[in-house]
């Protein structure tokens, strides 16, 4: 066992049920997003208000950490951080209210730029400093800031290109040429009237090409297709379409409101399930402003772009739906084939989608990310624009054959342009990349068994990011000289950066700091190593203070199955005698790093956890595989197999508490809530000795029926895998309980859908099962909002815990 930390929080207090399941508010009103004053001068953060309802936003002195509460006349400039700043850093460009103004830095100016009764933004500079271009309901305009001229882009129009010539078809008329010819063979007038017709629209023709006062036609892209988004080149000479298929609207579900304000039954429409989500392929197109010419980008020749790599379900026979009835021993084969087994069945491209369009500062280089629908690849790839025809070159190309991740597919260019920087987890780990447009090279920046996160430039240069090079657990500020190529660590806390940002200048790094028990805190360091950071603010109210309950310690556990399970183990304090029983607490969202010295978002199962430890349960809050921070491996391990690896992790764990704390592995339960709930299904369902009892809060029963952007990342679509949902679906192996089981629910959840429980209720019916209980909570979404919904739940949790494991009263 690794210990990384053990915390105690002192003084004499007990936390009843009741105040642990209260607002979190009542430990302290953190501070929330933190940010520099444009000058540096100041910082400015934004925590509760007192009422409990409302947010305030605070002014704080980094020198004297004097407070104050900015006032609401103030709040339109204060909160409107962000925006775009020009290439000397003098002044933002920002949207407000639906128009838009610039902050001069270094004074008090606000210039406001428009005032009109459209919606202007999405502002930003031009190269060329001069210049700004924006959106006004949704058009393109470009402004100039000296004379206050605005020309509005040209448009384009999804409409078929006119011909350049008439065709052997009149296509209004379809008139048959035959006819024509016959007509004008025979009558003069007809012949007349046509050479006059002929005449006058050439004549129109000329006069409206000479006319320099007349706005261009609208670019034609061709029918059939709608704009998905777009993007101006910085030199205002480009214009970036991303377009695809009209297609009818996709399935959505419907969600009934039993209490409500009306005293009727309301129902409001909801996500649909997975396999409805649009399967619709995207074209990106190039229009030059100047000359109205399309280029449409050819992306058929992205390496691999034409191989299916799920052809081997259809050679394996893996079917859609299993239609056999649930209960029948149909156990197949393994469907898993080796990568050399897995066939190219198709030559034809897979439908594709672009995620992110990066210009490059002068505007000669765009740079497209491009991800497959399937979820199996990830291209980078770059447009030369100064070459005539805009050529595709790719730069990265990133397969997993399970899916591409989320977290590391941020990419941007330096601001001098010199090069393009990229997240990618290729090695296996999330880290920084480099690419040189003059070279055409791509170098790794980073590397090891960590993961560089929050990636941001400083105004040298140079990258800064936050990463636990040392342990996953922990995160510092490190940064990057990109020339050199070296990393230094500017940061050494015992606890984690949950977010930062340097001043204007690059000379002091804002931080949020935050521990497994001390909610986040502004620091602030000089932006080199060494340096000592400054707490400015500590937020813990004197009721958190004078808890007397014992804090975790973060551990490590080792895998059979490589590598180690990351945890935080929340012993008895030294007067509590142990009771051999132990309590797993399985966070929610699959891909969460919650074992980490971290303030968690769990704050009321934090204290719980506390509360169970207090009365002489161990817990083990569990980093199962697909919690992030740990590599590709952890989180794709559950592959087409959703709750096989995270059931494996707990019998490892329990095992472990077994051997280091003398846990009865009879005397062990679990809980969790949304993912966490639908893991203690699992092992309820398909490992019945594992636990002795069991809480599904909000609990995933049926990967059909979840949402289809989280599922088919995991499962593929179910019209082509159908298996992994049978393997990975709770509802399909509910035969399997025998232990008390209670499930909690919100009735509105529009996340996890209450749905789901209903359906389990009726399968555990079926089956005759006895030994469950169903709480469910009318007014209650995916995340509670009552403190009296929260206090039944915990209450329900803590009986079955208190009876089942045989704890102490």
């Amino acid at each position: 066992m690794l210990l990384i930390c053990a915390l105690m929080l002192t003084a004499s207090a007990d936390l009843t049920l009741k105040q642990l399941t209260q607002d979190p508010a009542w430990m302290g009103r953190a501070p929330h997003r933190a940010w520099w004053a444009d000058d540096g001068q100041s910082i400015l953060f934004r925590r509760q208000a007192e009422d409990g309802v409302a947010f305030e936003t605070i002014e704080l002195d980094p020198g004297t950490g004097d407070l104050r509460v900015v006032e609401d006349a103030n709040l339109p400039l204060a909160n409107s951080h962000g925006g775009a700043m020009d290439q000397r850093r003098q002044r933002r460009l920002f949207a407000h209210g639906g128009d838009l103004f610039i902050k001069h830095v270094g004074s008090s100016r606000v210039q406001r730029l428009t005032e009109t009764q459209t919606v202007e933004s999405s502002p930003r500079f031009l190269a060329d400093d001069r210049r700004i271009m924006f959106r006004r309901d949704g058009r393109y305009v470009i402004r100039d800031l000296d004379s206050g001229a605005e020309q509005d882009v040209r448009s384009i129009s999804f409409k078929d290109p006119e011909p350049e010539a008439q065709g052997e078809l009149n296509e209004e008329t379809k008139t048959p040429d035959h006819l024509e010819a016959q007509q004008a063979h025979l009558f003069e007038t007809l012949r007349s009237r046509a050479n006059d017709r002929e005449l006058k629209e050439a004549r129109t023709e000329a006069i409206k090409a000479a006319d320099t006062l007349r706005r261009p036609e609208p670019v034609r892209l061709g029918s059939g297709r709608s704009e998905r988004w777009s993007s101006l080149s910085p030199d205002g000479r480009w214009l970036a379409v991303v377009s695809a298929p009209k297609s009818p609207s996709t399935e959505r579900d419907s969600m009934p409101t039993f209490v409500t304000e009306s005293g009727r039954v309301e129902h409001r429409s909801v996500r649909g399930l997975a396999g409805d989500g649009s399967r619709v392929d995207q074209t990106l197109q190039l229009v030059d402003l100047s000359s109205g010419e399309v280029h449409n980008v050819d992306t058929s020749d992205l390496p691999g772009i034409d191989v299916d790599p799920l052809a081997w379900l259809d050679e394996a026979g893996v079917v859609a739906i299993d239609e056999t009835p649930v209960g029948t021993d149909t156990e197949a084969e393994s469907t898993d084939a080796p990568a050399s087994q897995r066939p190219e069945a198709t030559k034809t491209p897979r439908p594709i989608r672009f995620s992110d369009i990066e210009w490059s500062p002068d505007g000669r280089h765009l740079v497209l990310q491009v991800r497959s629908l399937d979820h199996k690849d990830r291209w980078i790839a770059e447009l030369d624009l100064g070459s005539g025809t805009p050529l595709l070159s790719p730069i990265h190309h990133e397969h997993d054959e399970a899916w591409i991740g989320r977290a590391f597919t941020s990419m941007d260019w330096l601001r001098d342009g010199s090069a393009l920087w990229f997240q990618s987890e290729a090695d296996g780990w999330g880290h920084l990349y480099i690419w040189d447009p003059g070279t055409d090279e791509v170098r790794q920046m980073t590397q090891g068994h960590w993961e560089a996160r929050s990636v941001r430039e400083g105004p040298d240069g140079r990258l800064w990011f936050t990463a636990g090079k040392e342990r996953p657990v922990t995160r510092d500020v490190h940064v990057l000289d990109v020339k050199r190529g070296t990393i230094q660590r500017v940061t050494e806390f015992d606890a984690s950066v949950d977010a930062f940002a340097l001043d204007p200048q690059g000379r002091r790094v804002l931080m949020r700091v935050s521990s497994a028990t001390r909610p986040p805190e502004i620091v602030v360091q000089e932006a080199r190593a060494g340096a000592t950071p400054r707490w400015l603010t500590d937020s813990r109210s004197e009721a958190y203070l004078n808890l007397d309950m014992p804090g975790p310690e973060i551990v490590a556990i080792p895998s059979p199955h490589g590598g180690e399970l990351w945890a935080k183990l929340y012993l008895p304090p030294e007067d509590v005698e142990p009771s051999g029983a132990a309590v797993l607490f399985l966070h929610g969202a699959g891909y969460l790093q919650n074992a980490d010295n971290q303030w968690s978002s769990y704050a009321r199962e934090h204290l719980f956890n506390m509360h169970l430890a207090g009365r002489g349960a161990i817990v083990l809050d569990l980093d199962y595989r697909a919690s992030s921070g740990y590599g590709r491996d952890h989180r794709a391990a559950i592959y087409r197999q959703m709750g096989t690896p995270e059931v494996e992790d707990m019998e490892t764990a329990i095992k472990w508490l077994a051997a280091e704390h003398g846990v009865d592995p009879e005397r062990v339960g679990a809980y969790g809530g949304s993912y966490g709930g639908f893991l203690v299904l699992m092992a309820m369902f398909k490992a019945p000795d594992l636990l002795a009892c069991g809480a599904a809060l909000r609990p995933v029963t049926d990967w059909m029926h979840y949402s289809d952007g989280y599922t088919t990342r995991i499962l593929n679509r179910p019209q082509r895998d159908g298996e992994a949902y049978r393997v990975s679906s709770p509802i399909e192996h509910a035969e399997g309980l025998s232990a008390p089981l209670l499930i909690c629910h919100g009735m509105i959840d529009d996340n996890v859908f209450f749905k789901d429980t209903v359906r389990l209720t009726q399968r555990l019916i079926e089956l005759e099962k006895t030994n469950w209980d169903v709480a469910m909570y009318p007014v209650e979404a995916h995340g509670f909002r009552e403190d009296a919904s929260w206090l039944d739940e915990f209450r329900r949790i803590d009986s079955l815990f208190t009876e089942q494991l045989n704890l102490p009263r």
